[in-house]
């Protein structure tokens, strides 16, 4: 998102933002290699937090013009399908946990 971003903001929203994907991504991939069920539904739901957080702060930057309206776009698209993706496979743990 930097190279998107007026060099003043760069160093405040656009480093959160940047920070936030990273933790995103680690999230993603513990998850991915969780083998305990109950910390795998843990990292996914910590994936789908910072994923609404990203929408969040991108929708700041957009209404301060920070970011413009065609990536704003472009991330939010993408973001949305990440979104509904990550529901189905919190859903799906939580379909195989057992209750308790």
């Amino acid at each position: 998102m930097l190279t998107h971003v007026k060099r003043i903001d760069r160093y405040t929203i656009g480093t959160r933002v940047d920070d936030i994907f990273l933790v995103f991504l680690e999230h993603l991939f513990r998850a991915s290699f969780a083998s305990n069920k109950l910390e795998k539904l843990s990292f996914v739901s910590s994936s789908i937090a910072d994923s609404d957080l990203l929408k969040f702060l991108l929708q700041i930057a957009w209404e301060h013009e920070i970011l413009d309206s065609k990536h704003y776009g472009v991330l939010m698209l993408s973001l949305d399908e990440v979104g509904r993706m990550l529901g189905g496979w919190k859903r799906q743990i939580e379909n195989k946990t057992p209750a308790q």
